[in-house]
């Protein structure tokens, strides 16, 4: 039997970076598999960053309406 993946916060929010999502996009996406967690958007930078770092081919974040 295949060891199942447990989803973590990390694991979603790289999924949906990984998919073309804005931060808050996937901070949205985050919050609806975690609605207790505690995650706000510089953690969605720290993981986009993560993922540059990790040789991922990751554009930068799509300007979110209502952000500065």
């Amino acid at each position: 039997m295949a060891k199942e993946t447990k989803k973590t916060i990390g694991s979603v929010a790289r999924e949906a970076i990984l998919a073309g999502k804005s931060n808050a996009e996937a901070l949205d996406i985050v919050k609806a598999e975690f609605p207790d967690c505690n995650t706000k958007m510089g953690s969605m930078n720290w993981y986009r960053n993560d993922l540059r770092k990790k040789g991922h081919d990751v554009p930068s974040p799509k300007k979110d309406s209502g952000t500065k």
